[in-house]
């Protein structure tokens, strides 16, 4: 019980601002961009609400997080209003992965790494980071419905319930804050079909996911397995999403949060098998 008093509040502000957030989009028709501005600010005040709100700049790695869903929030809004070419999207973006990963993982540089290796862990995760971005870019834009948001709730609690148990109950707290700013969006989705794609949710939502996901690892008891199950767990779903022609939305809901939870379940339990046992 006293947990759950800990977690409600932050998710529950989450939800009531990423939801006001989306219901402006639905009604504006605006949404290509507020969904992403629902997320980054919905996840930042949740932020807020569970840790406080961090000094400028951070004193910990992991306090990044919520300047770091405003920075993808911003990249995501220029993005989709200036609609650059390609080619200049993807540097920009690479760079703009770059510049996260370096502040997130600060300290491994100077505890840890080499800068031979630091160079190269920095290059690996940024380009991984452009990859799902540009992946969730696609389906955004192959599927105006909440398949994507549904995708990215579930991966979310996920992430909260695997860092909960690998030791970090605040991780634990943030993924579930960031699973209430999706969720809100799959609600007001539910009332207000879509009508314009939520392509700028992608930035934002790579960034905060691998965010977590990299703190959990680096900072945190997350295993390496669990936090590659929850990277890959959208990947079947959202395969489903770009090519799945049935014609039948509530069946294909239904069956991409089915292919997402199955891999997201296996991470949880495998966290929960590699977590400490009490004596």
């Amino acid at each position: 019980m006293f947990l759950i008093r800990q977690l409600l509040p932050g998710i529950l502000v989450a939800l009531l601002v990423s939801g006001v957030f989306t219901i402006v989009g639905r009604l504006w028709k605006a949404n290509s961009w507020t969904d992403a501005i629902a997320v980054g600010i919905g996840y930042a005040v949740g932020h807020a609400v569970t840790a406080g709100w961090p000094a400028f700049p951070p004193i910990e790695a992991t306090q990044w997080l919520p300047y770091f869903g405003i920075a993808g929030t911003l990249l995501a809004v220029i993005d989709t209003l200036l609609r650059p070419p390609g080619v200049m999207r993807a540097v920009v973006w690479f760079l703009g992965c770059v510049g996260i990963l370096s502040l997130l993982l600060a300290s491994k540089f100077q505890y840890g790494w080499s800068l031979f290796a630091g160079v190269l862990w920095i290059a690996g995760l940024a380009t991984a980071m452009l990859v799902l971005t540009s992946f969730l870019d696609r389906v955004a834009r192959r599927d105006a419905s909440i398949s994507l948001p549904l995708i990215l709730t579930i991966v979310a609690g996920g992430t909260g319930l695997a860092l909960m148990l690998s030791g970090s109950i605040l991780l634990g707290q943030l993924a579930l804050v960031l699973a209430g700013a999706f969720g809100a969006i799959v609600i007001v989705g539910m009332l207000l079909p879509n009508v314009i794609n939520g392509r700028a949710i992608a930035p934002v939502s790579a960034t905060l996911l691998c965010g977590l996901w990299l703190s959990g690892y680096f900072f945190s008891e997350l295993p390496p397995v669990s936090g590659f199950l929850l990277l890959v767990s959208p990947v079947p779903a959202l395969m489903l999403v770009l090519f799945d022609e049935s014609g039948n939305p509530r069946r294909g809901l239904l069956l991409r949060a089915i292919l997402v939870a199955v891999p997201v379940a296996l991470a949880v339990f495998l966290a929960f098998e590699a977590s400490p046992t009490p004596y």
